[in-house]
């Protein structure tokens, strides 16, 4: 008799409802083990891999990249033995959602499996010259490697790419090989491949190219493009094709500048969404202050110098908001209907541009922690944003946003309110210019800063009485280590 197993959305955090699916890890007819991972799904820009919580065969797969489903709801079919169609169709038809994983969080799960530690090794991996003819073959090497503790995707694509286990350092749970070990391993196999594609004059191959990575995007785009995967030299993450990389082989090889179109990602729905109903629904205005940064550039060169510390400019803004928010607490503060919530701490959120899109994890309780707590923590978050591993509870929760794009060299900006927030900060570069103090003209570094507020929350007297503190605070920074 067999046993069928239903594949659901998991709720990673209390405040998830939903999720799309982005990319399932195994095809029908696959076989599964506990811990396997098998599908991505994306929840406010962030992806987590969900792992599978039974074993047996994937015979149905029920939910589609792109859609979005709801905490608890059905994505896949397990079976455990033979199984007919009619038996999985009436499983799915009669499939009701467990009402106590609706409400209830996975356990252990705040920390969504790592891909952090592939995304390291793929960089470490691109900076390596290109492999020898006997690296490659020692991947073939050893016999029999069956006894390896690997996942059924892992253990798939190593056979696809004529890897032994034995080769491949292991990085996953309880010392397990996991999709991302192979796929590193596999990375030095496809830049030979490229290596021999460039050397035969880009001739186009008319190999299957079902197993080579690559983006959804990319290989759609691919498609309609005619182009073979293999013929592409991959440069995204784990060694996969990107829509980048096709779109470079497409104007190398018809010198046309070619576009596509694709549709938004999780990340870049949420944002759309979020910031758009910000834009509509909150009376923003903005008040603007000149900031003089020589004391606390020279206090910064002190603390990394002699103290041998790592801390950013940025480290000492959000320090100085923090404390800022101490000093006029009507600024910590949200509009929430026929209310206004008022909040104990100063909970900072910090925005951090990616590739696909931007995040504002979250420093807590920064106004308590010392600048050297914050850069590290900072730096921390920044790595797991950059990483993918942020955690729903990293990204929310905040109670004020600081923006900076002062690295980028932009002089001034006005940032959109990150919901359901009160205000957020706008920060430009430094730059070198003259001022006078005392009837004489000198040389000082000046960076601006605009506050962009809800005035339904917030006063234009109570925003300039916090930009009048956040300026004395960054011009004294010595007042913040006290």
């Amino acid at each position: 008799m067999s046993t069928l197993h239903a594949i659901t959305v998991p709720k990673w955090g209390m405040s998830m409802e939903e999720g799309e699916i982005t990319e399932w890890r195994v095809d029908v007819g696959d076989e599964v083990s506990v811990g396997d991972e098998i599908v991505d799904i994306e929840t406010s820009k962030i992806v987590n891999t969900a792992e599978s919580t039974c074993s047996g065969t994937l015979v149905r797969i029920v939910a589609q990249p792109g859609e979005i489903h709801k905490v608890a709801m059905l994505l896949g079919v397990v079976a455990e033995g033979e199984v007919s169609e009619a038996e999985v169709d009436a499983f799915i038809s009669s499939y009701t959602p467990d009402a106590a994983a609706l409400n209830k969080p996975l356990v252990g799960r705040e920390e969504p499996h790592s891909t952090a530690q592939p995304a390291v090794a793929t960089a470490q991996a691109e900076a390596q010259p290109a492999p020898a003819a006997d690296t490659t073959r020692a991947l073939e090497d050893d016999p029999d490697d069956s006894a390896v503790k690997a996942s059924t995707v892992a253990r798939r694509i190593a056979r696809a790419h004529g890897i032994n286990l034995h080769n491949v350092a292991a990085t996953g749970r309880h010392g397990r090989v996991s999709k991302w070990d192979v796929e590193k391993a596999a990375g030095i196999r496809i830049r030979a491949k490229a290596a021999r594609v460039a050397a035969a004059e880009q001739e186009r191959s008319t190999a299957d190219d079902s197993r080579t990575s690559a983006t959804p995007v990319a290989r759609r785009l691919a498609k309609k493009l005619n182009i073979n995967l293999n013929d592409v030299t991959p440069s995204g993450r784990h060694q996969r094709v990107t829509k980048r990389d096709i779109e470079q082989a497409a104007r190398a090889t018809s010198g046309v500048e070619h576009y596509s179109e694709e549709p938004l990602s999780g990340m870049r729905k949420a944002i759309a969404r979020h910031l758009s109903e910000a834009k509509q629904s909150i009376p923003h205005y903005r008040v603007s202050v000149d900031i003089e940064l020589d004391s606390l550039l020279s206090q910064r060169s002190y603390m990394n110098g002699e103290l041998g510390q790592r801390i950013s400019v940025n480290d000492f803004i959000v320090k100085a908001c923090a404390s800022a928010l101490r000093q006029v607490p009507a600024v910590n503060v949200q509009f929430a209907g026929d209310r206004i919530r008022h909040f104990e701490q100063a909970d900072i959120s910090v925005a951090v541009a990616l590739e696909s899109g931007l995040v504002t994890p979250v420093i807590r309780k920064a106004d308590c922690k010392s600048l050297p707590q914050i850069a590290a923590e900072t730096q921390r978050l920044v790595q797991r944003a950059q990483s993918g591993q942020l955690s729903l509870d990293e990204i929310r929760g905040g109670s004020f946003t600081v923006s900076n794009l002062g690295m980028y060299g932009v002089d001034q900006f006005d940032a959109i309110i990150n919901m359901p927030q009160a205000a957020i900060l706008a920060v430009g570069t430094a730059r070198e210019q003259p001022v006078v103090r005392d009837g004489r003209i000198l040389a000082a570094t000046v960076m601006r800063i605009s506050l962009s507020s809800d005035h339904r929350a917030i006063d234009g007297a109570t925003a300039a009485k916090f930009l009048r503190a956040l300026k004395g605070l960054l011009e004294n920074p010595a007042s913040m280590l006290l």
